[in-house]
Parts: structure tokens; sequence; C-alpha cells
């Protein structure tokens, strides 16, 4: 019996981390998504077209006139790339 209730056991949690990482996957996309729209957002506000040799990164620190290195320092700081916090339009 007690071996009986332990495979059970087992595979509720075994169904359960499966669930469990189905629904982290999930929410990652979703926030993946909104953090693609929001960049998306801040590129058109700014006027600036992502060009097809260049990644979002690069297109993002152009429209807040950084150069791609100066960026990256940036987000080396921790600050959201996505907050009020970039110095959108500063020269």
């Amino acid at each position: 019996m007690r071996q009986t209730l332990y495979r059970r056991l087992q595979r509720l949690e075994e169904a359960s981390t499966g669930a469990l990482n189905q629904l982290k996957e999930r929410d990652s996309e979703v926030r993946s998504e909104k953090l693609k729209e929001k960049i998306e957002s801040i590129l058109l506000e700014c006027g600036v077209e992502q060009q097809s040799n260049e990644s979002t990164m690069d297109a993002l620190a152009r429209a807040v006139e950084m150069s791609s290195r100066e960026f990256r320092q940036f987000l080396a700081t921790g600050i959201d790339p996505t907050s009020n916090n970039l110095p959108i339009g500063a020269s």
C-alpha cells in the first residue's frame, strides 16, 4: 500500500511540475511579447525604424541617441530600457 501511495504521489508531483513549467513558459512568452510591443512603441514614438541589418537593441540605442556601447553600459546599470528613465530626445 505504501508503494502504491508513493508511486501515486510521485506521478502527481511530476504532473504538477510539468504544469508549473508550462505556466512559466507561457508567462515568459507573454512578458516577451509585451516587451517587444513596448520597444516597438518607443521606436515609433522616436520615429526610428529598425533596419534589417540591426538588432532591436541597436535600434533602441539609436532612438535614444546613444552608441550601442553606451546603451549596453546604460543597461548594465540595471535600468529597465522600457521605463521612463530613457534619455529620449536628449542631446
